[in-house]
């Protein structure tokens, strides 16, 4: 929780419906599939892959010259990635609370009374959110027939 008065249902909220619109009004495009994981595991490879599968798949001209390394650290900063090692060590201590496929949801902390009615409206939420991102991690949120969510 970054800004102040911006609560974790808002973010979850605008996470869905921003993930929801960019696939829905990209239907019809050619899409090339990444995550931040893929990019921060391996930059230069990750980087000319994308590439290379928007000139092979769609129609895309090549960069007049081959991405190098530095390049790559112009723009990619794994280091932005603030305390990652220590969240995922924080995380893998949290109880799993559901699974998806090969996807893992784990509990969360929340800054509202359990089981109050804004606890159980942010923890429903987390759970569609987390099943949508296990969803993009599997491919199945691209498909055309895909579900969403509806958000009251």
């Amino acid at each position: 929780r970054r800004e102040k008065n911006f609560t974790l249902e808002h973010g979850l909220r605008l996470w869905i419906v921003y993930n929801m619109r960019g696939v829905e009004n990209s239907q019809q495009l050619c899409r090339v599939y990444s995550s931040n994981e893929a990019i921060l595991a391996d930059p230069l490879n990750e980087v000319n892959r994308i590439s290379s599968e928007l000139t092979s798949k769609c129609g895309i001209p090549p960069p007049p010259e081959q991405l190098t390394q530095e390049d790559v650290d112009k723009f990619v900063d794994p280091d932005l990635q603030h305390n990652k090692k220590k969240r995922e060590a924080d995380d893998e201590k949290k109880e799993i609370i559901a699974k998806h496929g090969t996807c893992t949801v784990r509990d969360y902390e929340s800054s509202l009374p359990e089981g109050s009615p804004d606890y159980k409206r942010e923890r429903t939420l987390y759970m569609t959110a987390m099943k949508i991102y296990c969803d993009f991690q599997n491919g199945s949120a691209y498909e055309e027939t895909y579900q969403w969510p509806k958000l009251g």
